[in-house]
């Protein structure tokens, strides 16, 4: 057989087999193109902070409803603060701390202001963070010595690190000792 005629023979073969079966209609494997997908991660808007202080404060009351055999009550919006000083430290915690019981008064607010700066600069202090010291926990530091009391109450050592729970701890703590005639302020060495 002539060369010429079996290459054309062949190529006619081989399009007459494309038409009767066709391409399949869909491109191959290799020419779809894959987007990857990506993540924009944005810090929290001061609402919706406000918002997870309010939803964390309500899961701690209904806790604490559980423990103390109490009704829970949560507020929708933080509370209007006593007049402090523009100077005191840790301001944006103070709202929070009156909703997890700290009394709404200047000087107690001020103190405790004093206290978030002296033990964790306004930090929410974690096993995760850099300045974490082994033993220490979240805005008040909550000390490991208090492992007992926490679990009583439901709570571990790195719950403190969450701040609605350490102002409420803080607060526990600080309350207990005023209600004795102690000074509150003792466990974080600041005198009355």
């Amino acid at each position: 057989m002539n060369p010429f005629k079996f290459l054309l023979l062949s190529g006619a073969g081989y399009l007459s087999l494309v038409m009767i079966f066709g391409s399949g209609g869909e491109s191959s494997p290799e020419s779809i193109v894959k987007v990857p997908q990506t993540v924009q991660i944005v810090p929290l808007t001061d609402e919706q902070i406000a918002d997870r202080n309010a939803e964390i404060a309500q899961q701690i009351a209904e806790e604490n409803a559980t423990i103390y055999n109490e009704p829970a009550e949560t507020s929708t919006t933080l509370p209007q603060l006593a007049q402090i000083d523009p100077d005191t430290k840790c301001q944006e915690w103070l709202p929070l701390a009156v909703e997890m019981g700290w009394p709404n008064r200047t000087e107690v607010l001020q103190t405790l202001g004093r206290v978030m700066w002296k033990e964790s600069r306004c930090q929410a202090i974690s096993v995760d963070s850099e300045w974490f010291n082994g033993h220490d926990y979240g805005l008040t530091q909550i000390n490991e010595i208090h492992e007992e009391w926490l679990s009583e109450m439901g709570w571990t050592l790195e719950d403190m690190a969450i701040p609605s729970s350490n102002l409420r701890f803080a607060y526990l703590l600080w309350n207990a000792r005023e209600e004795q005639g102690l000074c509150g302020w003792q466990p974080w060495s600041i005198s009355c």
